[in-house]
């Protein structure tokens, strides 16, 4: 397992979202051994992280900037850099609780957009607390009291996190699955990652069958020529050649399980917005599988991702795992566990459908768009 997990992350004047805005790994929900098994990976004794983490809203609630939020938080923690996105996120306060070797951090930051750095953010008032982990304290890892300030003599560029002399060797701790980037892109990023990240083979193979069960086999020559088996028949395509003769659904599910694969091989983070896009219902189901099953999930990967598909939700055993976006006049994140009384044993799905947490899609809006145009 990797030594280092995400906790908690709180952020103020992020994007258009609330201030005081958090998102929680730990349970919070009493923890059954089933949980222990399928929904949770174990870091220390007491002391547990969720396997899957779903983000659920309607359009333009603020899913994507969450998953961005997350997204940049392994990116500080994994090379301790961060540039600056169009929609500017200067001025963003952040505060993350993680554990690593056995020892609970509190890092605090606001990140600063500087002329002289480019695109790169300025990491100011940082502060590192820190406190040894005790099963003893598996109920107060968020509580100020158990953490003592580490008091760090700043000797890096302000483009570097003084988190460098905590976590030191620069690694990424999470891949962020995008399924808007060109198919040209997609797919050869996807056979980076298998080339050049120690993915089997026959791992690579099952893949490829199982987006177009008439794939044998498919290796990068160059940059610019791929050779494809396509039943008994070997061909060497150019890129665009291979991006005619395969579907989009195919090379997006290629990208996406090979994506996953590394994760789970590495025990990093996996972020996916809007999960179902482009796949049937059961590939999503088994991708979700993996992530919770410890026998596959060995090295206690975690899975995040965003959602329209509400029955997905119904794969969950709990509710304290699924938080609910919502833009009103800013973005607000409440949790299906804290907010909300939703009995683990009912559908999830149900509550959605029934407009439980006000995020359905507006019934009578679409009855004025089908009226208009009947008046037109």
């Amino acid at each position: 397992m990797t030594n280092m997990q995400i906790l908690r992350i709180k952020a103020n004047h992020y994007k258009n979202c609330s201030n005081g805005l958090h998102i929680d790994f730990v349970p919070t929900a009493r923890k059954t051994e089933e949980d222990k098994t399928y929904e949770l990976n174990q870091i220390n004794d007491s002391l547990f992280v969720f396997s899957t983490t779903a983000i659920v809203g309607k359009n333009a609630s603020g899913k994507t900037s969450l998953l961005k939020l997350i997204e940049n938080v392994y990116r500080i923690l994994g090379s301790f850099q961060l540039e600056d996105e169009l929609m500017s996120i200067s001025g963003t306060q952040l505060e993350i609780t993680f554990y690593h070797e056995n020892r609970l951090f509190r890092y605090e930051t606001e990140l600063v957009r500087q002329n002289n750095l480019g695109k790169n953010l300025s990491f100011t008032q940082e502060r590192i607390f820190v406190s040894d982990y005790f099963k003893s304290k598996s109920k107060l890892i968020f509580s100020p009291e158990i953490y003592t300030e580490l008091k760090l003599k700043r000797e890096l560029p302000d483009n570097i996190s003084i988190l460098f002399y905590i976590l030191k060797e620069r690694k990424n701790y999470a891949y962020y699955y995008d399924d808007l980037k060109d198919q040209d892109d997609m797919l050869h990023a996807a056979y980076d990652f298998y080339k050049n990240h120690g993915i089997n083979k026959k791992y690579w193979k099952h893949i490829l069958h199982l987006f177009d069960d008439n794939i044998m086999d498919l290796e990068e020559i160059n940059s610019e020529l791929f050779r494809l088996t396509y039943l008994d028949r070997s061909m060497d395509l150019s890129a665009k050649e291979l991006l005619t003769m395969l579907s989009s659904g195919t090379i997006k599910g290629i990208a996406l399980y090979t994506a996953a694969i590394q994760a789970l091989q590495e025990g990093s983070g996996f972020i996916i917005d809007e999960i179902e896009n482009h796949f049937h219902k059961t590939l999503v189901e088994n991708l979700i599988s993996m992530f919770k099953d410890k026998a596959v999930n060995k090295k206690g990967a975690v899975l995040i991702f965003s959602t329209h598909y509400c029955e997905l939700l119904d794969l969950f055993g709990r509710n304290d795992n699924i938080w609910i976006s919502k833009s009103e006049k800013q973005i607000i994140l409440t949790n299906m566990y804290r907010d909300y009384s939703v009995r683990n044993d009912l559908l999830k799905s149900r509550k959605f459908y029934d407009d439980n947490f006000g995020t359905a899609v507006s019934y009578e809006m679409l009855m004025n768009l089908k009226r208009a145009l009947m008046n037109e």
